[in-house]
This record gives C-alpha cells, sequence and structure tokens, in this order.
C-alpha cells in the first residue's frame, strides 16, 4: 500500500473567515480522499481562549459536515506560524498542507507571510485557497 495515500490532509486555523474557508476545502479534500484532517492552530500570544474557541467551532464544523471524517486537533504556542505549520505536517506525515491566500497585517506581515513561508519549506504539497 502506498503511504502517501493513507497521510493526512493538514490545515492552519486561527478562527478568521480565511483560515476557516481553507478548512472547509481541506476538509472537503480529506474527505473525498478517505483520510484524517489535522486542524492545527497556532498560539502566537495574543488570545489563547480565542483559539481554544476556534479549534472547538473548527471540530464541530467539520464533524457537522463531514461526520465521518476523522479529525485531529493541536495548539501549537509559536509566532513562527509557516513554521509550526511546516513542522507539523512533517511530524505526521501529510500529503498535503492547505492555508487561506489572505497575506497578514502589520507587524506579522513585516515577519512575512505563511503562505510564502510554506511554499518555500513546506514538506509536502501546498494548497493555497483564494479566500479574498
Amino acid at each position: 500500500m502506498n503511504t502517501r495515500n493513507a497521510a493526512p490532509v493538514g490545515v492552519g486555523v486561527d478562527g478568521s473567515s480565511t483560515s476557516i474557508a481553507a478548512m472547509d476545502r481541506a476538509t472537503e479534500v480529506a474527505a473525498g480522499l478517505r483520510v484524517p484532517v489535522h486542524i492545527v492552530g497556532v498560539d502566537s500570544g495574543a488570545d489563547s481562549a480565542a483559539l481554544d474557541q476556534a479549534l472547538a467551532d473548527a471540530r464541530q464544523r467539520v464533524g457537522d459536515r463531514f461526520p465521518d471524517l476523522e479529525v485531529f486537533t493541536e495548539k501549537m504556542a509559536t509566532t513562527r506560524i509557516g513554521l509550526a505549520l511546516s513542522n507539523h505536517a512533517s511530524r505526521v506525515g501529510a500529503q498535503l498542507l492547505v492555508v487561506g491566500n489572505l497575506r497578514a497585517k502589520g507587524f506579522r506581515r513585516l515577519m512575512g507571510s505563511v503562505p510564502d513561508h510554506l511554499a518555500l519549506d513546506a514538506p509536502c504539497d501546498l494548497m493555497i485557497v483564494k479566500t479574498t
């Protein structure tokens, strides 16, 4: 059996409409491939409680849409979102990582966008969902 065929799909969420659109697309792909989806929330220290709620809402949303889909959620604490998602994808052996295209604003923009980082460093295929 080709292990890539059973490898999960990963997606980063933060509760924004962009991340929800990316998660919706990631779960559609995972359901179609019949593989698990890993939903990763990256806690940059701004609002940990809001991220916990975003992850709970994400799990509920996926369960409502795809009740048979295996879902894993994880919260990671770092300000380096792209690196955290890349490391997670590598650790779980993801075949695909999904992110939204909306660029960060303000200070986070100066650190570079998550899609830009992952386009260079993702350990697997990358899907950038057009959300704008």
